[in-house]
């Protein structure tokens, strides 16, 4: 989501194993990386350590996540588009394993900020004002009333109400068959889930 906040972002794609780059593999076990070119050493025994990785340390961070079910769909998307060789590990291990780090610093620091998709949708100012309110008292720089949507964002296609729709009413879970839907409920981590605020689907909800 587009906004006029008064912030600078520190993400860079310059070299995807870089903490700097939004998609960074956060997470300690790397075997566990299933996407090409995001491998890297780089481990961290608490929040502080990461941050100590910048020169200059972030206000916040703003943590965006899908459903696992729509990310695991998009993921697999994106790699066919890219030619990305068969996956090392399963990529939902990946998901686990990349919030659940995040999960884990942000309860060793007030600086963490976790945004559902969904709630972009449905409404980007609410879901987006804690964040917000953080920039305004760390910088002294109000942000504005209303956030507008891009047309377009970078590497994803136009927003249409009909993507729109396929999120908000979880069209997605459509796509799987029920052995799809046990095998990638057998690897989601509870705690994960809740603390993103997702729900385990029952394989009731497939779409064959």
């Amino acid at each position: 989501m587009s906004s006029q906040l008064h912030v600078v972002i520190k993400n860079s794609d310059a070299d995807r194993s870089h903490p700097r780059q939004k998609h960074f593999r956060i997470f300690d076990d790397k075997s566990r990386i299933s996407a090409t070119g995001y491998h890297n050493n780089k481990t961290y025994r608490d929040f502080n350590e990461f941050e100590a990785e910048f020169s200059s340390a972030p206000i916040a961070y703003l943590v965006i996540s899908k459903d696992p079910y729509s990310w695991i769909l998009s993921y697999k998307k994106w790699a066919k588009k890219c030619g990305w060789p068969e996956f090392s590990a399963d990529p939902i291990d990946d998901y686990v394993s990349f919030y659940g780090k995040w999960l884990q610093f942000a309860a060793q620091t007030d600086k963490i900020f976790f945004v559902r998709y969904v709630d972009l949708l449905r409404d980007p100012t609410a879901a987006l004002l804690p964040f917000a309110k953080r920039v305004e008292a760390t910088t002294g720089k109000s942000p504005t009333k209303s956030l507008r949507r891009p047309v377009k964002v970078p590497q994803s296609p136009a927003y249409s109400l009909a993507s729109d729709t396929v999120h908000l009413d979880k069209q997605y879970l459509l796509a799987y068959s029920t052995e799809d839907m046990i095998s990638i409920n057998a690897k989601l981590d509870h705690s994960v889930m809740d603390g993103l605020g997702y729900d385990i689907e029952p394989p009731r909800h497939a779409g064959k």
